[in-house]
């Protein structure tokens, strides 16, 4: 006599427990902390090369501060590594993060020099290696202080949900105040240059890489932010003869959108700081014989800031609602 089986249905599957990243992230960033320490401990002794624009390649923590940011970001991928759900761990490691980025701030304009080379910065291969060095562990410590959050949330590895949810079909209206606020950051820059300086004050050298930039500058500040929470940004509108109607590539709008907000955000956080703390001191900004003086640094540089900031934010709203489903989990 056959026995009668009850039909299944399928189950979603359930969110990975294993969390890769955990293992080959610290494993990475330990073997960098040996490796960047032993270079910056090596400079630290009196070996250091010329750097530019500033005499040392690192803020806030030169010299052996910086041998000192490579052994607190080993103990605090040890501390990930070791321990299971530990807050402590993971603020240590998201703190030493922050640490990392604020010594480097000086990358973004390494990265726009060496791409466009006219523009005249100053770009010293030394530098690049220093402040690139430093980067690169803040980034896999961050690779790994995000895993071990997914762990201590029960969530995904790949994805970092826990449960399925709707995709939104539009972009929430604080993204939308961000991306502005971004455009109006973008334009009181720019009417700064045109009230304080004038244009023809530029720094950068004439040239195609100064046309180039002009351009990039521009489209940042008003095409870039907007794209991110308009739908012209998700699906090519009618005038883009051959596209109309496709799909817009994901990362060609969150690629340019992560490097810019993120290197801005550092750059120009830096030193919208340090112009709070020059209040304190009574250091006076050294501007003889330029048109950038106190007046021109305090509307430029928060301008500088809330691009940024707005332009970050915006960012990460459309990665949440244009990421695909989980190819591991089905969130």
């Amino acid at each position: 006599m056959s026995t009668m089986t009850a039909p299944t249905t399928p189950e979603r599957t359930a969110p990975s427990r294993t969390y890769p990243a955990l293992a080959w992230a610290t494993t990475a960033l330990l073997a960098w902390a040996a490796a960047y320490g032993a270079l910056r401990a090596y400079w630290a002794l009196g070996n250091a090369p010329e750097f530019a624009p500033l005499p040392q390649d690192l803020v806030l923590f030169p010299g052996w501060g910086a041998v000192g940011l490579c052994a607190a970001a080993a103990l605090a991928a040890l501390g990930l590594r070791l321990t299971e759900r530990s807050r402590t761990a993971l603020a240590a490691a998201w703190a030493t993060v922050a640490a990392m980025v604020a010594a480097s701030p000086l990358f973004f304009l390494d990265v726009i020099g060496g791409v466009l080379a006219g523009l005249g910065l100053p770009f010293s291969p030394p530098s690049v290696l220093g402040r690139g060095g430093m980067v690169a562990g803040a980034a896999l410590l961050a690779v790994a202080a995000l895993a071990y959050r997914r762990r201590m949330r029960g969530a995904c590895a790949r994805c970092g949900q826990r449960e399925r949810h709707a995709r939104p079909d539009k972009a929430p209206t604080w993204a939308f105040v961000a991306a502005y606020a971004a455009v109006a950051g973008c334009l009181i820059r720019l009417a700064a240059q045109y009230g304080f300086a004038g244009f023809e004050a530029t720094p950068l050298d004439a040239g195609a890489a100064a046309i180039v930039f002009e351009i990039g500058f521009v489209l940042a500040g008003t095409l870039l932010p907007l794209a991110l929470v308009h739908r012209w940004g998700l699906i090519w509108p009618r005038w883009v003869l051959g596209l109309a109607g496709r799909r817009v590539p994901r990362w060609l709008v969150l690629g340019p959108a992560m490097f810019i907000s993120g290197g801005m955000i550092a750059y120009f956080g830096f030193q919208q700081v340090q112009l709070i703390a020059n209040l304190f001191t009574g250091t006076v900004i050294d501007a003889e014989g330029t048109p950038y003086g106190q007046a021109f640094m305090w509307t430029a540089i928060p301008a500088y800031t809330v691009w940024g900031l707005g332009l970050g934010a915006a960012t990460a709203a459309r990665l949440r609602q244009t990421r695909p489903t989980c190819r591991r989990c089905g969130a």
